[in-house]
């Protein structure tokens, strides 16, 4: 995104002293993955460091050099220009794999056609299970959540983990 001063005369002389001001011009929008409209995302369990449940069937529609990172190669995704990253995930904290769609557990689904904006579905069942004493523990922490990818940094949205959520994101 280039930055270039403001050549205005009228205004530097309103400005204070030793202030430069500049005007920002850029002809991309710098969020390279406007919104979660193609699939194009990885399920991660954070506590675990682990990534599973690929999908980039629409990958090659997101066209930005910032996806591209040699780090990214457990995604499974290489383009022309090099091995890229997913554009979101899911996110679980302290949910195994093992968890996926079972009781206690979560879910996550993706509705929706590709291009258009995409209904994301995630459903923490953590009410009520039990502990090896058969006592029922209703306040785990156990969270699901959605997170935008910015190779070196990330954008979060995160549900509340009540008992039972099913948030819906668009």
């Amino acid at each position: 995104m280039p930055l270039a001063p403001s050549a205005s005369a009228g205004s530097a002389a309103a400005e204070p002293a030793g202030h430069l001001s500049r005007t920002v011009k850029s002809a991309a929008s710098i969020v390279y993955d406007p919104g979660m409209k193609w699939r194009c995302y990885s399920v991660s369990d954070e506590t675990a460091g682990s990534n599973y449940g690929n999908d980039s069937r629409d990958c090659g529609k997101i066209v930005h050099p910032n996806r591209v990172n040699a780090d990214c190669t457990w995604f499974g995704y290489t383009s022309p220009r090099g091995v890229e990253c997913p554009a979101w995930r899911f996110v679980t904290y302290n949910w195994g794999q093992d968890s996926l769609r079972a009781y206690p557990g979560y879910d996550h689904q993706v509705q929706g056609d590709s291009g258009a904006p995409l209904t994301l579905v995630l459903q923490n069942n953590s009410r009520g299970p039990r502990d090896t004493a058969g006592q029922t523990q209703n306040c785990e922490l156990k969270e699901v959540a959605v997170s935008h990818e910015y190779v070196g940094s990330s954008s979060s949205g995160r549900p509340t983990a009540a008992p039972t959520t099913s948030p819906t994101a668009r």
